[in-house]
């Protein structure tokens, strides 16, 4: 006769959250640009952002104190957040064998969390938008995506060059060698356009005709993940086809404060 081997699931909860926390986020250059805060449910969900202008630097006499007095202005944000869940089941007999490798189950929850909050990064990121000078439209000009990383740089410092791989691919400069051809075989793209180093963005509705220069190591990416994960088991005896349940449930959100020092290439 089968017996039914009763599951831990305190364990497995407390194994997903690991597994969740331990994500491939360092897998991509973009995560540089996020700040991420993990709080209790119902703790405070605010990120304070700091003004990304200079102060001014005044003209003075020897022996006077006349100087405008200046503030560090910052403002509060809040994180719009959502609710996400994964629901798996697995039949009582396969249980009672002990079928199911519950570390491979773990893992592969982690993965898809993690992925879901990587394309809610990327997406993020892919709606930057820009204007005046910090804005370039068109076919791609050498000349025109210069002038577009000289200005970012101008006000910024040095930047990276970052776009999905269609993107990427419309770069091209006037002087090229074996280095170039190497990077297309390597990655797809060039690594590095005149002198400028280049990344490449993964993931679900990144736009493949924007090239996004960015010239500033602020956080401008907001990440909140509010609470622990949260497991819902029910038994085989709790369901009509005998088959045990597991939801997981994750809450987070994204939101971008738009920086100051980036532009964007949009290419026809």
């Amino acid at each position: 006769a089968l017996a039914y081997n009763k599951v831990d699931f305190e364990i497995i909860n407390e194994l997903i959250s690991v597994a969740i926390d331990l994500s491939a986020q360092e897998n991509s250059e973009i995560w540089n640009f996020v700040e991420y805060k993990n709080a209790k449910l119902g703790d405070k969900n605010k990120f304070t952002v700091e003004g990304s202008d200079l102060l001014h630097v005044d003209v003075i006499t020897h022996g006077t104190q006349g100087v405008r007095r200046q503030r560090m202005l910052s403002k509060e944000l809040t994180v719009a957040t959502q609710t996400k869940a994964i629901k798996i089941y697995e039949e009582m007999v396969r249980l009672a064998a002990d079928r199911l490798d519950w570390a491979k189950f773990v893992e592969k929850v982690g993965k898809s969390f993690d992925n879901d909050r990587f394309n809610a990064v990327a997406t993020a990121f892919g709606g930057i938008t820009a204007s005046g000078d910090y804005a370039k439209a068109g076919t791609f000009s050498e000349t025109d995506m210069i002038d577009l990383l000289t200005t970012v740089e101008n006000d910024g410092q040095k930047p990276k060059i970052f776009g999905s791989l269609q993107a990427l691919r419309k770069l091209s400069m006037a002087m090229t060698g074996e280095t170039i051809k190497d990077d297309y075989y390597s990655f797809g793209f060039m690594g590095k356009f005149n002198g400028y180093d280049c990344f490449r963005i993964s993931g679900k509705n990144v736009p493949s005709n924007k090239l996004f220069v960015v010239g500033t190591d602020e956080k401008f990416i907001k990440m909140f993940d509010e609470g622990d994960v949260l497991t819902i088991p029910h038994n085989f005896t709790e369901t009509a086809d005998k088959t045990q349940e597991l939801q997981v449930e994750r809450t987070y959100g994204v939101e971008v404060i738009m920086p100051k020092n980036v532009g964007v290439y949009t290419l026809s």
